[in-house]
């Protein structure tokens, strides 16, 4: 949510990967050239692909981006069985890599993705290299408060209202006894 309100604010392109199922780095990096179906990762595909045609390939927004904004969601669930989902960002996150960063399904055309803007989740990061934790800015939030969490319990509520067109139909506000029910749930319930 954090990082989704950075890329509408800043009116950058925004995806989110889920890295949980991920099961090699092709979605970040590209599949190998010599495979028939090769593919280029969205990385290559938002500055190269959606900047040549004027649209969004797999991104929400924006158009010829040099910086867009990847969501790496639950980072720390990547599968490490046959291939690794995190061996690209090896070169991804590093700024001076990343300048020539080459996807493997068209490794003759480096592109410049050191202005890509990298966020990542995750639930624990104790079980996450070293090399990939170094570089990315580890912000721990405090625990919500009840008032935090009756402001969010608000805002999913008027959000559900534009979504359903409601907002004719109910309460614009919920009732405070409502928010305090709400308030003693998880964030995701």
């Amino acid at each position: 949510d954090y990082a989704l309100r950075v890329a509408e604010v800043l009116g950058l392109p925004f995806q989110v990967i889920g890295m949980s199922s991920a099961q090699a780095s092709a979605s970040l990096a590209g599949s190998e050239e010599y495979w028939g179906n090769t593919q280029p990762g969205c990385v290559w595909q938002s500055l190269v692909v959606a900047g040549l045609s004027g649209g969004q390939v797999g991104l929400s927004g924006g158009q010829g981006i040099a910086n867009p904004l990847f969501a790496l969601d639950e980072i720390e669930k990547s599968n490490r069985g046959a291939g690794d989902p995190l061996g690209a960002l090896y070169q991804l996150l590093e700024d001076t890599t990343a300048r020539v960063f080459a996807d493997k399904s068209v490794p003759w055309l480096p592109v410049d993705a050191s202005n890509v803007n990298w966020f990542a989740t995750a639930n624990d990061v104790s079980a996450l290299h070293p090399a990939i934790l170094s570089r990315f800015v580890l912000i721990e939030p405090d625990p919500l408060t009840t008032d935090q969490l009756r402001e969010i319990a608000q805002r999913i509520y008027k959000q559900m209202l534009n979504e359903f067109g409601l907002t004719d139909e109910l309460e614009n506000s919920l009732h405070v006894d409502a928010l305090d029910r709400l308030a003693e749930c998880s964030v995701r319930d």
